[in-house]
């Protein structure tokens, strides 16, 4: 019997599905599982559902009802909006959508009772979750009015991003003349701090931050045009590549605030730098 290539494949991943399935009943037989749907937020310091959750629409249901056949415990739905998530109509979304899932998972045979809400929300200095919390809040309320849904989430960044202040120091500096053509104003100037890329600011390349340098010192002097650089002998090693600072000298210390999350936990020794050490700073009048 001769089968369409399209219906070939569709059967394909239908086995697949279906014998990872039976490994996970086999392996994990009193499991309790969510299904992760994907819900973005149209501006995100790091978007997830490129690679994470289904589509609560067309995928999710099916999911469910496989999950019923096969006997496997599904007991709610997660989701995350994305990391640094500058919207905050998303959550609405995304729990209206889990609401219909939920109603879905009943009918199917599911005990449903866990709504994983995630994370994205805001930790750096001077922004406030009160916005975000008032839309999660309301969508609550209307979708899940009942006390017997329990709601978790994942707020990394806002516990941790305003929390860290890193200080690190100049340790060389490099002139650069002016280019032909351009004034002697626009001479560049390159700083190397101990710090780069491959340690705390890894959160440049991989969470997409943008930083800011202020030097400890107060100074007078009129600000020009810079770059900061890492230790690494990397090329790539570049904090910021256009910045504008006093200027600094072999010695001096640029602080650089809301540098907890995504920073020293997954920095790493390369060309053995070690990373930063951490010091606790307590306010006076708090201690």
């Amino acid at each position: 019997m001769a089968f369409a290539p399209e219906l070939r494949t569709h059967a394909q991943k239908v086995c697949t599905l279906y014998k990872k399935a039976m490994r996970l009943i086999e392996s994990y037989y009193v499991a309790r599982l969510v299904v992760r749907i994907r819900c973005d937020a149209t501006s995100a310091q790091c978007p997830l559902g490129i690679k994470f959750g289904c589509d609560p629409v067309s995928e999710a249901p099916r999911l469910l009802k496989l999950a019923a056949v096969m006997g496997l415990n599904v007991v709610g739905v997660s989701f995350h909006v994305g990391s640094g998530a500058q919207e905050t109509g998303v959550y609405a979304r995304a729990i209206q959508f889990a609401r219909g899932l939920f109603d879905l998972g009943d009918a199917a045979g599911h005990t449903m009772y866990l709504l994983d809400i995630g994370g994205g929300f805001p930790g750096n200095s001077g922004t406030s979750i009160v916005e975000v919390s008032q839309v999660i809040n309301a969508a609550l309320e209307l979708h899940f009015p009942s006390r017997s849904v329990r709601v978790i989430a994942e707020p990394g960044r806002y516990f941790a991003a305003a929390a860290y202040t890193l200080a690190a120091m100049v340790h060389a500096t490099r002139q650069l003349p002016a280019k032909d053509g351009e004034s002697a104003e626009e001479a560049h100037t390159m700083y190397f701090i101990n710090d780069g890329v491959y340690g705390s600011f890894n959160c440049v390349l991989y969470d997409h931050q943008q930083v800011h340098a202020t030097p400890l010192e107060e100074s007078s002097e009129r600000a020009q045009q810079c770059s900061i650089w890492g230790p690494s002998c990397d090329g790539l090693d570049c904090v910021l590549p256009t910045y504008s600072l006093p200027p600094q000298r072999t010695g001096n210390w640029l602080v650089f605030k809301d540098m907890g999350a995504y920073t020293i936990p997954v920095a790493s020794p390369f060309n053995g730098f070690p990373t930063p050490k951490v010091r606790a700073v307590v306010d006076k009048h708090l201690w």
